[in-house]
């Protein structure tokens, strides 16, 4: 949709209409809001803009970022705007809407649109006709389509039911969401009436109240109840899990979410008797004491009820019963192997120490406004096109930092400028420790613009969408829209893979992510390690609703039993696998957090930016290298906000002066008082670049972009690839609002991160496998971008 109308009959008895207009081509900055709001209320036009709201009777309109919202008696319509790509007109937009509705508003009868979201060709969000959440439900429309009556009605047979009237819902043993009996009856499941087991969900006044039961234990066991304020639906999923309770199927995350913020358990009986349907065929027959109990038992002599039931949720929360989607079968209580690292403390072999650093710009960086044509240019004069084609978008040149480019590069110019905010990478462009790739992006084969209009080449998958192209930087693997394996993850397991052919030991290699993506490390034989941006390793903690759990002895005593735990033996090879992961996670974090602890920074690190918080953290990680036993160290870092639709100039201002700038020249400084600076390396990334042309305040989504390497085995002081004509009907030039056709492929720069790190050449095409489709000419050479 390019537009959408939506109005209202507001005013009670006085039916006044309210009615609002949304445009696609009003989007704002991000593409996901609008500049302008224009509607009436009781024929009474207004206007108001990002971060404004009207109020009319009952209906609140609100306009942010990220949506706008129009709200009445419990109903919510949604309105965001989403990126397209037209083949023939380039980069555009399209309008999406959301319904809702809280569950009070469930009875009533909407007005509103329904249908099924997609993003590019893959559908994302609910189904045609269908709520696809639980409880309160939402859907979003890609094409119109009006509902009348109540929302029950458009109920239909699928994965997910939703009891629109809100009476009740049972998740039954095989998995599946059913209704049953509003007086909490049978459940309609073969399966679940043969094991005569489930819960049931009611909505009371408000509140949502959960039942679990046993026939065979003689009725309900246990019962929780919690506001509707608290209760997100789209958190819970049919596992078989077991919760103190016979089949109670929440996730981890929703768990921890409602014990936090008020999840208060109240008993009907004993709670001893639903803690004992804990394993997993525990309330097939009467069962022993299951493992959690004793842990039970002395909490609650310890402290009192409330307390003893917090931990026995989170006990059973960190099983494999409770975290896999099969039974794993009887566990039988087996001795817990000591407390070990898995981390060797092994004298490190004579291999020089590596850490590669990949830092990510988020949303699509404008970098052709990080690197710019200055002058000293031949005929083409690049120079004069990038003042032509960016119009007010572009730098102003006498605001440039100046960097020299030898003529042996063969650039269009000898001169370039880096954006004035970033000086840390002129200098150490100039220090020879610096080095740009120009118009590099995702590519499955080379191609020229002819070959890419006549579609005689195979084109990445979604070109110019955020998730396509973010995930074909994260895999090298454009062609696909989904990545099974990540750069980082290959390369790790082809280092392992050459050591097994040689039958010498792998080298020690670490990866990290200190954000909460771990795509790149997809493949991996080993586990990256998160880390927090601001805390770093995190270690159990305890729980953070009783005083009791911040007492020392009491995390020390559910951290054995954690460990217990997670040294049953079970018949399923997954809960098997599941427990030697948790057992891996305790003794991981608490000796990675005792070795980053002792490290100590020779810099003051500035406060008050996540991205600075990483690298401050990935020089703790390279300080302790040798407690660590570390040879390769792999750090995925990240930084959102770079989808600057609008207000370019200011937004990448106050990016680069806030953030990137302080972090490389803080994180530069330490690497080089660590002395370790000639065995690091930092190479940015983003999705996609932006185009030449101006949308009037900002850019659109395009695809190369100018990307830089800084350490100190960089061969620097050159910017290697080839630099394009920046004029809209130039050769790389795809529309007439000038996306850059990339001249090389990440592949040129992978290539030789892969091979620094230790990667032979026997291993490269499994590293990267399009790589065979790139020869010679469109690749870099290792001298290029190394000097060892």
């Amino acid at each position: 949709m390019t537009e959408a109308h939506l109005t209202g009959i507001v005013g009670g008895h006085k039916h006044k209409h309210a009615a609002v207009s949304f445009w696609a081509s009003e989007l704002n900055d991000f593409n996901t809001g609008w500049k302008v709001i224009n509607g009436t209320c009781g024929g009474r036009p207004f206007t108001f803009g990002l971060g404004g709201h009207k109020l009319c009777d009952e209906l609140n309109i609100t306009m942010g970022y990220s949506t706008a919202q129009w709200r009445i008696r419990g109903w919510v319509v949604r309105v965001s705007g989403r990126h397209v790509y037209d083949r023939i007109s380039g980069p555009t937009h399209r309008l999406d809407i959301g319904f809702g509705a809280d569950s009070y508003a469930m009875a009533a009868s909407p007005h509103g649109i329904i249908g099924q979201a997609f993003a590019s060709a893959s559908p994302r969000v609910g189904r045609v006709d269908e709520y696809p959440f639980s409880g309160r439900f939402r859907t979003e429309a890609m094409a119109e389509g009006a509902i009348e009556g109540v929302a029950a009605q458009y109920e239909v047979e699928g994965e997910y039911l939703t009891n629109a009237v809100g009476e009740v819902l049972c998740f039954t043993w095989d998995g599946v969401l059913r209704h049953i009996g509003a007086d909490g009856g049978d459940v309609y499941s073969t399966a679940a009436a043969t094991r005569g087991s489930g819960i049931d969900m009611r909505y009371k006044g408000g509140a949502v109240e959960i039942y679990g039961y046993d026939s065979r234990a003689g009725g309900t066991v246990l019962r929780w109840k919690w506001s509707s304020s608290i209760y997100e639906p789209g958190t819970y999923r049919a596992f078989h899990s077991f919760l103190l309770g016979p089949c109670l199927l929440l996730d981890a995350v929703a768990l921890e979410r409602h014990v936090v913020y008020g999840w208060t358990p109240f008993f009907g009986d004993d709670p001893t008797t639903t803690i004992n349907c804990t394993a997993a065929d525990a309330c097939s027959t009467p069962a022993p004491a299951p493992e959690n109990l004793p842990e039970y038992e002395a909490a609650r002599a310890r402290s009192d009820a409330d307390y003893a039931i917090r931990l026995a949720q989170r006990l059973v929360a960190s099983t494999a019963a409770f975290g896999i989607t099969n039974i794993p079968g009887a566990s039988t209580a087996v001795a817990a192997p000591p407390s070990t690292p898995t981390l060797p403390p092994t004298v490190r072999a004579s291999r020089p120490y590596r850490a590669l650093i990949l830092f990510y710009m988020r949303g699509g960086c404008d970098s052709f406004n990080v690197l710019v044509p200055h002058s000293g240019c031949d005929d083409r004069n690049v120079a004069q096109q990038y003042l032509e084609t960016r119009g007010v978008v572009a730098l102003d040149p006498a605001s440039l930092l100046q960097i020299d480019v030898p003529a042996s590069n063969k650039q269009p110019c000898t001169k370039f400028g880096v954006h004035p905010e970033l000086p840390t990478l002129q200098q150490t462009f100039a220090d020879g420790e610096a080095l740009w790739v120009a118009n590099v992006g995702g590519m499955v084969e080379p191609m020229t613009k002819q070959e890419y209009l006549d579609k005689d080449r195979q084109i990445p998958a979604g070109i110019f969408a955020h998730d396509l192209m973010q995930g074909a930087a994260e895999s090298l693997l454009p062609q696909h829209t989904t990545g099974e394996t990540g750069i980082l993850g290959r390369i790790i397991k082809a280092l392992y893979d050459q050591a097994e052919a040689a039958g010498t030991a792998p080298v020690k290699v670490t990866p990290y992510s200190i954000t909460s993506s771990r795509a790149m490390f997809r493949g991996s034989p080993v586990e990256p390690i998160l880390l927090d941006s601001s805390k770093g390793m995190l270690t159990f903690g305890g729980s953070q609703t009783a005083a009791d759990a911040y007492n020392i002895e009491e995390r020390e005593a559910t951290m054995r039993t954690l460990k217990r735990l997670a040294g049953m033996e079970t018949e399923s090879l997954y809960a098997t696998n599941f427990n030697s992961a948790v057992r891996r996670a305790l003794d991981d974090s608490e000796d990675i957090a005792a070795k980053l602890a002792d490290t100590t920074l020779t810099q003051s690190w500035p406060s008050g930016s996540r991205l600075i918080e990483q690298l401050k953290q990935v020089s703790k990680v390279i300080s302790a290298r040798e407690a660590l036993n570390a040879e390769v160290d792999l750090f995925y870092i990240a930084m959102g906000g770079f989808d600057h639709h609008s207000e370019l100039l200011l937004a990448m201002q106050k990016a680069f002066r806030e953030h990137v700038e302080p972090a490389l020249s803080t994180f530069v400084a330490e690497m080089k008082a660590q002395g370790v600076w000639e065995s690091v390396a930092l190479q940015s990334m983003s999705e996609f670049g932006r185009t030449l042309d101006t949308n009037g305040a900002g850019t659109d989504h395009a695809w190369g972009g100018n990307h830089y390497l800084m350490g100190g085995s960089v061969n620097g002081g050159n910017i290697r690839g080839a630099f394009p004509e920046l004029r809209v009907d130039g050769p790389q030039s795809l529309s007439s609002n000038a996306p850059m056709l990339p001249t090389s492929s990440w592949e040129a720069i992978w290539k030789n991160l892969a091979q620094w790190v230790g990667v032979e050449d026997s291993q490269l095409e499994a590293v990267m496998p399009n790589l065979r489709n790139f020869g010679n000419d469109n690749l870099i050479p290792y001298a290029d971008m190394f000097r060892s």
